[in-house]
């Protein structure tokens, strides 16, 4: 026998790792009041799945968020992951390669004063930091 569980509330949504959610309970109906919320990653992130324009929740949904499953009991919202910021990390990648390259050619009379030779910084990263 199965049984069928009856929602008389909306499941209070956590905001995304590295995101934001914004909730507003707005229309009021004689058996309730519908949320809406919209989610958005902070800079530097993307969402790890498709995400919807807006969620809603309330008595037109039987109190079910349109994301919430036997799959997804708790309705959790997608994740934001890292996104690189691919110029960015080419241009470091670049750096590198000239710092590199620089350490094999002559030293010219420009890059010595009297004994001591001036230090050129090293650009180079770890693979974590690009």
């Amino acid at each position: 026998m199965m049984m069928m569980m009856l929602h008389t509330e909306c499941k209070r949504l956590r905001r995304p790792y590295q995101g934001s959610i914004r909730c507003v309970s707005g229309t009021r109906h004689d058996n309730g009041v519908t949320t809406t919320c919209t989610i958005a990653c902070q800079d530097g992130f993307a969402f790890s799945g498709a995400v919807l324009a807006q969620y809603e929740c309330g008595p037109d949904t039987g109190y079910l968020w349109p994301h919430e499953s036997p799959d997804n009991p708790r309705a959790l919202l997608p994740a934001c992951t890292g996104r690189p910021n691919t110029y960015l990390a080419i241009a470091r990648i670049i750096l590198c390669i000239l710092s590199i390259l620089t350490r094999f050619l002559p030293r010219d009379a420009s890059t010595e004063r009297g004994n001591a030779t001036v230090s050129r910084p090293s650009v180079c990263l770890s693979v974590r930091d690009v």
